[in-house]
């Protein structure tokens, strides 16, 4: 079912795998090398496909030869061309066949193919990650970034050399946040997520070259276990995760692979910009950090609690504190050297001394040690081991704070003094021991006199390794691990204040007009008095309900507030932003500043980001920034360093307007945004929700930056969501973790010094009658013909999406059953199981047809295909799309789910709208983008490979839904659940084929 190999391929692999995993076969003859890496991806994926079909023959051999049989079939299928007729009568036939078996056949069937498409990913990345081994490249982990400074230092033909000191100043005050939101995309169950973790360790240590016969035989065995415990493993999540479990899962990645991968990327760095003759990164900078709404986004989650939140950020503390005192540990044990310089030797001098005075003699200090489980160096090392000494101190510290941060997780709500302690300006020279560290600069000190001390005497070597990949660590992590934004829907914060104007006898606030909101807002941020009456506090202060009297509050407004009241307790340096879902003006922003204040949040209290995203409150946006930039006390006392973080959103603007019409509107809300607060003198920080797909503003990092509005990257600052099934793709091992912070650093610093070409005044117009056309044309659909909304519902999985259990967040707004109640996230993900992807190109065919007609308007998009970065960008991920799409699939969906004429109707209408679309992007396209369709292209032979799978997984799909909506067919409850099990399979494969969810 998939290309032999050719014959000069070294296709060992395969065979003697092939072999070798088979039940009762002796072991085989030593393997040869792996082939080369051009040409062992099929054999990486036949490895892992024989593998799995071992084991299901072992649990059941006639089903295994239903899996053969359906792979054959499957294949025969999708080689026809998908304009030929008989492809289409081959999938009637590939359907008919399925339909034939029953329930319990289909769970088993789902599950190998959704397995068999999460192994291909394996494979794939094994594949690229040995392209990258024998490069033999020193600049391979940072290699776009070394590609970046050569050919901004030559110059090209359409830009100039950049001056060396340019790009360094560019490199050292470079800030990317990546922000991993709980956003409910990731479809596979930990337990099985960490099992093929560990098989894709597995098969890179299989593609070192020179491993022994034994070495071999010990990984083959390990992989065929952990193949056989994958497929044993329950897939399925059989209840919804808490949002406690959404940060376990996250927090996995940072110890497992990001922590790791963090100075090993900066240290590469390092060394491409030394010998391209650039100064290197200070050892205490990072052009990285790393943020989460685990724990922080309550909007539409009731899940989210002010006990969540303060536990989300306890956890990432006891998270950061553990790694760092397992480091430390470590350079106890490597550091005995026994010469330092004289400055050093006093410092530790002092460190003794406070030593003994905090805990006494030296047989004191021993038995301190020995009661924290420390597993060596419990006495006081000797003089001639003052590295030790030195770090003996540290550790002590780190494992206090540690257990301060238990106590206050397990035990109370309220700060340990210990940890509320104002952090030093230099804990070395501090005469008393301060116990746990409060900063991260206290931890740096030490570390960094370790340093200085070890270069001097002579041992750079010694002190360039572990130790100052800890430094790096520490300056990128911090003691927060990563900060928690705290993100809440705007009218609550409206509904909360309503009731404080209410209880004071001031009105209804909700009532009043932007401009009294404002007045009042300002008027309050002015004075010094507080707003909120003591009796208001003190119920806040308690658990909701618990009061004898009536309560003044409703249980949201409570939240809310309560919310405001855990922010002020928490470290500031564990908290991000506060963002404003569906931000609608200024009084948005003031409002949550005020609560701020009022709840005793500390200066400079967390900034404020007001979320624009619908295509409404996009083109509004820059009126409210503009009445925000006018508030004098917002200006002068609430905007640190005149900088303003804008998020934007790209979910809900492209559900609501359609991709292309979105897509101008967020051009063009930062376009004017920069405008203004340039007129206010003030730095914008952009904020991009992106979700994984294209139809959420997904797409190549590269493509995104470049497309952005000129000037958009100010002095490097940047902020991007991850989200779900895009983390563990970009962060999910360190080599992948490498690859992604490679890719952000060479995009950023390119879309910051090669600033694009205007935009012509004609390329404006003809994007504003694209975007006025495919947003009449998108929403006469999808909010305006009345069967669209039957439609939806009939031939999308949409109704069982929630059933996935991906997320602790709703799959809807509201209990309505429309369009605008479901969130964007499953609106996107049921389109692309069908394979049909509407949400994406819907609109935009009869936006193309205004101007391909007339030879003039189509000089004109030539011209803008050609040199408008953000008009190519957008055609270029519209092919993309259809390279991903099928409207052959698609047909199934309608054929067996529609039930009405007029809903099939309304499908012929739109699939007509997808050919002519498709047609009108690649006509565009042309000559320019070879790999969208073209036989040779990687993308197509790709998903040519994953059809085979993905294709029975939808007609299963379709058969299952079909099945479940005649419930009363049915014979027993047990072939409903069997079905339902099966349809969930099948939605977890199609997501893991595509690669996306939502």
């Amino acid at each position: 079912w998939l290309k032999p190999p050719d014959e000069n391929r070294a296709c060992l692999v395969t065979t003697i795998f092939g072999l070798y995993l088979s039940p009762g076969m002796a072991c085989p003859a030593p393997l040869a090398p792996y082939a080369t890496a051009g040409d062992t991806l099929d054999s990486l994926t036949g490895v892992l496909r024989s593998q799995l079909l071992d084991v299901i023959k072992v649990q059941s051999p006639r089903q295994a030869g239903l899996i053969e049989e359906l792979l054959a079939m499957s294949k025969r299928a999708n080689a026809a061309d998908a304009g030929d007729p008989d492809a289409q009568q081959l999938l009637f036939e590939l359907s008919r066949h399925i339909d034939a078996f029953p329930p319990e056949d289909l769970v088993v069937l789902a599950d190998a193919f959704s397995m068999m498409l999460t192994l291909e990913n394996i494979a794939e990345d094994t594949h690229i990650k040995r392209i990258a081994d024998e490069l033999n490249d020193p600049d391979v982990l940072v290699k776009r970034s070394a590609e970046c400074v050569g050919s901004l230092l030559k110059g090209g033909e359409r830009s100039e050399a950049t001056a060396p000191e340019a790009i360094a100043v560019a490199l050292q005050q470079m800030d990317i946040d990546f922000v991993f939101t709980a956003h409910p995309t990731q479809v596979m169950r930990r337990g099985r997520l960490s099992k093929c973790q560990e098989i894709r360790a597995i098969m890179h240590r299989l593609s070192v070259p020179g491993l022994t016969n034994g070495e071999r035989q010990s990984l083959l065995q390990k992989l065929q276990y952990q193949v056989h415990m994958c497929w044993r493993t329950d897939s399925l999540r059989r209840k919804p995760p808490s949002p406690q479990e959404e940060q376990r899962a996250l927090m996995s990645y940072i110890p497992e692979s990001i922590f790791p991968a963090v100075p090993v990327l900066l240290r590469h760095l390092n060394a491409t910009l030394a010998r391209a003759g650039l100064p290197e990164l200070p050892l205490t900078s990072s052009p990285f950090r790393f943020s989460s709404w685990m724990g922080g986004d309550r909007d539409g989650n009731p899940n989210i609690t002010a006990a969540v939140t303060r536990e989300a950020v306890l956890t990432n503390r006891i998270t950061a504190v553990t790694l760092y005192l397992e480091a430390v540990q470590q350079l106890m044990s490597d550091f005995s050297m026994l010469e330092a310089t004289s400055e050093f030797d006093l410092l530790v001098e002092a460190s003794s001394k406070r030593l003994e005075g905090r805990f006494g003699d030296d047989e004191a200090i021993a038995r301190m040690r020995r009661g924290r489980g420390y597993s060596q160096f419990f006495a006081p090392n000797p003089a001639n081991e003052p590295y030790r000494k030195m770090l003996a101190e540290v550790r002590d510290r780190l494992w206090e704070t540690k257990e301060s941060l238990y106590r206050w997780l397990n035990h109370g709500n309220q700060m340990p003094a210990e940890l509320a302690r104002k952090p030093t300006a230099s804990s070395l020279h501090s005469r008393h021991y301060l116990g746990p560290y409060t900063s991260k600069g206290e931890l740096l000190e030490p570390l960094l006199a370790i340093r200085a001390s070890l270069v001097d005497c002579g041992d750079t070597l010694v002190a360039d390794g572990p130790l100052s990949d800890l430094i790096r660590q520490v300056a990128c992590f911090g003691l927060a691990l990563t900060s928690l934004d705290i993100r809440q829907e705007s009218t609550r914060h409206s509904d909360a204040m309503q009731a404080i104007t209410e209880y004071l006898g001031l009105g209804a606030y909700s009532e009043w007009p932007e401009e009294q909101k404002v007045q009042f807002l300002e008027g309050e941020l002015a004075s010094r008095r507080p707003l909120i009456p003591s009796e208001i506090m003190a119920e806040v202060r308690q658990p909701y309900g618990q009061v004898e009297e009536q309560p003044l509050l409703s249980a949201e407004v409570h939240e809310v507030l309560t919310t405001f009241a855990t922010i002020a307790e928490l470290p500031f340096d564990s908290l991000g932003s506060y963002v404003i879902s569906m931000a609608r003006s200024a009084s948005d922003v003031l409002c949550v500043r005020l609560l701020q204040r009022e709840f005793g949040v500390r200066e400079p209290m967390l900034r404020v980001a007001p979320l624009f995203e619908t295509l409404c409150n996009l083109q509004s946006a820059p009126a409210a920034l503009r009445t925000l930039f006018e508030s004098k006390p917002y200006r002068e006392q609430h905007m640190v360093g005149s900088v303003q973080e804008v998020m934007i959103g790209y979910s809900d603007s492209g559900k609501d307007a359609g991709r292309l019409a979105a897509a101008w509107a967020q051009y063009e809300a930062q376009e004017k945004l920069l405008n203004i607060a340039a007129q206010y003198g003030v730095d914008l920080v952009f904020f991009h929700g992106r979700g994984g797909t294209i139809g959420r503003g997904g797409g190549p990092v590269q493509e995104a930056l470049r497309s952005q509005p000129a000037g958009s990257i100010q002095k490097g600052r940047m902020r991007v969501t991850i989200q779900g099934e895009t983390i563990e793709r970009q962060f999910g091992e360190a080599d992948s973790a490498c690859r992604t912070l490679d890719t952000y650093i060479s995009s950023m610093l390119g879309a910051e010094l090669c600033r694009p070409a205007g935009v012509k005044p004609e390329w404006r117009t003809m994007m504003k009658k694209f975007q006025v056309a495919s947003c009449k044309a998108y929403r006469d659909v999808v909010f305006q013909d009345p069967r669209f909304n039957a439609y939806f519902r009939e031939v999308t999985p949409s109704a069982k999406l929630g059933c996935a259990n991906m997320g602790s967040r709703p799959a809807k707004d509201k209990a309505v059953d429309s369009v605008e109640s479901i969130r964007a996230i499953p609106w996107v993900f049921a389109w692309s199981q069908t394979r049909f992807n509407l949400p994406v190109w819907l609109g935009v065919g009869e936006a193309l047809a205004s101007a391909t007609a007339d030879p003039a308007k189509l000089a004109v998009l030539q011209d803008m295909y050609n040199n408008f970065m953000f008009f190519r960008s957008l055609i270029d991920l519209l092919a993309m799309v259809f390279a991903k799409s099928n409207p052959n699939i698609a047909k199934l969906y309608d054929a067996g789910l529609a039930t009405s004429d007029e809903l099939r109707a309304l499908s012929a209408e739109l699939g007509a709208n997808f050919l002519a679309t498709r047609a009108a992007v690649l006509s565009l396209a042309g000559l320019e983008a070879p790999s969208i369709e073209g036989d040779g292209s990687w993308l197509k032979q790709k998903f040519d490979a994953r059809n085979v799978y993905i294709t029975p997984l939808n007609i299963m799909q379709v058969r299952c839904l079909r099945q479940l909506r005649k419930a009363a067919e049915l014979d027993t409850l047990r072939q409903q659940q069997q079905l339902d099990d099966a349809l969930l399979l099948t939605v977890k494969g199609i997501a893991a084929g595509l690669q996306n969810t939502g």
